[in-house]
């Protein structure tokens, strides 16, 4: 079953997905339902166009968790950064999930480089470089590995 949402057409996952972004619900259930929404489908075409209103909602959605976020805390906006660095991964937007990667090792490094599990070493910098530069941010990887 599908639904019109935004000018294209969607799953009942993909809606349910939705429905708990609008409720800033931000844990691995809700990528578990991204993931279904993103594999559920009979042909390519209905795939394509399910990947897409996801990709096209997760952008949607980043900036008003990211407020709502900010005034809860840098816990908070640590754990919305870091799932929708995981969300667009899903989703197959590999700008976004960089951007989003990247400000939680920003976000780490200012607030937690006391807290041994969070803080940012050296090589998750360097695998962000190459994660950059593998996928074609060239000027993301150059500008990184010089400050490294």
């Amino acid at each position: 079953a599908h639904q019109r949402h935004g000018g294209g057409t969607i799953t009942n996952a993909l809606s349910l997905f939705a429905s708990r972004l609008s409720h800033h619900r931000f844990a691995d259930e809700e990528l578990r339902v991204l993931e279904a929404a993103l594999s559920a489908g009979g042909d390519v075409a209905a795939l394509l166009s399910t990947r897409s209103a996801a990709r096209k909602l997760l952008r949607e959605s980043v900036a008003g968790a990211c407020a709502a976020a900010a005034v809860e805390g840098d816990g908070a906006r640590l754990s919305v950064a870091d799932f929708f660095a995981r969300a667009f991964a899903l989703s197959g937007d590999v700008e976004s999930c960089l951007a989003m990667r990247y400000e939680a090792l920003v976000l780490r490094e200012a607030k937690y480089s006391d807290d041994l599990d969070l803080h940012v070493f050296h090589e998750e910098w360097l695998t962000f470089a190459q994660d950059s530069l593998d996928n074609g941010f060239y000027t993301i990887a150059s500008k990184l590995v010089s400050v490294v």
